[in-house]
């Protein structure tokens, strides 16, 4: 601007500015894209995605145990129970085959859920009181000792709403197993409390 020609310092420096601003409109999505991966990669894994079909009265083999959904039932509501109108109690027993014994590694996260055919889930409750009974959550379940071999019953609870209560279906997960899930086609059956 003062019509002194640059020094050579000052295109040396010019160039290298040049290169650097290459360089990061290069290394910028190259860096996005290295990390977008690891995120779309743990959201893939980390989600129930693919749904392993189980027929009704039939049995699957899954994170080290068989499963079977020996009830599944629509259950009246208790007396005295704050349940919202239009809603419905829902119970889910498995008879479980355990194979291996290291439950919490095989069994982390352990979910069990009812879910409607356009992909909307209902999980578990505490809410309501059942009688008492051998079978346990889930989640208790897992920090139980159990041994190879043994059989356990696993009994989950739910709040869904009543309209359309017949097309909810009971899925298992299991971290280790994503994004593999189970998923029950036997529909629930109107029983009185057991």
């Amino acid at each position: 601007m003062n019509g002194r020609p640059d020094s050579p310092m000052q295109d040396d420096e010019k160039r290298w500015r040049r290169r650097s601003l290459y360089a990061l409109i290069l290394l910028t999505p190259l860096v996005i894209a290295v990390n977008a991966y690891d995120t779309i990669h743990d959201w893939w894994v980390g989600r129930d995605r693919l749904a392993n079909e189980i027929a009704v009265d039939d049995s699957a083999d899954f994170g080290g145990s068989q499963w079977e959904l020996s009830k599944f039932r629509m259950l009246p509501i208790p007396a005295g129970g704050e349940v919202p109108d239009g809603a419905m109690l829902l119970l889910a027993q498995f008879e479980v085959q355990v194979q291996q014994a290291d439950l919490p590694k095989d069994w982390r996260d352990c979910a069990i859920s009812l879910e409607s055919p356009d992909g909307r889930r209902w999980s578990a409750t505490e809410a309501v009181r059942l009688p008492r009974s051998e079978a346990r959550s889930c989640l208790r379940t897992v920090f139980s000792e159990v041994k190879p071999g043994s059989t356990v019953q696993v009994r989950e609870v739910f709040l869904a709403p009543r309209d359309g209560a017949e097309s909810l279906r009971v899925t298992v997960s299991l971290q280790p197993q994503r994004p593999h899930y189970l998923r029950f086609a036997q529909p629930p059956q109107l029983m009185q409390m057991p």
